[in-house]
């Protein structure tokens, strides 16, 4: 990757392909573990079902022990730190101690618990909301097409949904809304990847600057003990 920054003037700036590969990372440890509890689950059903059933919940809650472990020992989540990324504390004014490459790591850049905080937050809990959303989504019949509803005998419940009461009128809204919200969020972190990409801002992700850190590469003064 580092063939991708060989024309700029920052060596420790990550590309954006290391950027999204460690998020795909990240993405994938969801199904993965998911995967290996219903396996499970098929063998001891009395001690895992409820696991399994409950999966985004029991995810989350792992997630936020690891991820908080990693962000309180090396300054990176665990995919970030997987592909040897770090979480640098932006200074509001940027001086020459917190913008140098070398002479080891600046007490400034180190991350506060409220830096921690607002990471986890969108390391884990936005990450669950969203998970949340796109499997109500899916109850009330989202992206299926009526005649599969039918033939799998999930009509009714979706029927259910279609009513003129305030809950009726809601999942209606909600169904029809959902895939607009859902395309906007993710054309405007695209919006985001492209602007990185061509150094208009310093962040790949727009909730970076509201925490207020920014992603680097670990450098040779980050592996001296």
């Amino acid at each position: 990757m580092e063939f991708f920054n060989d024309f700029g003037g920052d060596p420790l700036k990550p590309s954006l392909f290391e950027l999204v590969a460690q998020e795909q990372l990240r993405d994938l440890l969801q199904p993965a573990l998911k995967y290996v509890l219903a396996v499970f689950a098929q063998r001891y059903p009395r001690y895992l079902i409820r696991i399994v059933n409950r999966h985004e919940e029991f995810y989350a809650m792992i997630m936020l022990f690891v991820e908080r472990y990693y962000l309180l020992k090396y300054n990176a989540s665990f995919a970030e730190k997987f592909y040897g990324l770090k979480r640098r504390r932006r200074a509001w004014i940027p001086t020459e101690r917190s913008t140098a490459a070398v002479g080891g790591i600046p007490a400034g850049e180190k991350l506060r618990n409220r830096e921690i905080w607002r990471s986890l937050f969108f390391l884990v809990a936005v990450p669950y909301l969203r998970a949340k959303a796109q499997d109500y989504y899916e109850q009330l019949g989202g992206g299926v097409a009526s005649d599969l509803l039918e033939e799998s005998g999930d009509s009714q419940r979706v029927q259910g949904h279609s009513d003129e009461t305030l809950t009726g009128r809601w999942n209606r809204a909600y169904k029809r809304l959902f895939p607009w919200a859902n395309t906007s969020f993710e054309v405007w972190l695209l919006a985001y990847n492209v602007a990185y990409l061509f150094e208009r801002t310093p962040f790949y992700r727009p909730w970076l600057a509201w925490i207020g850190v920014d992603l680097r590469r670990l450098g040779a003064q980050d592996f001296v003990s």
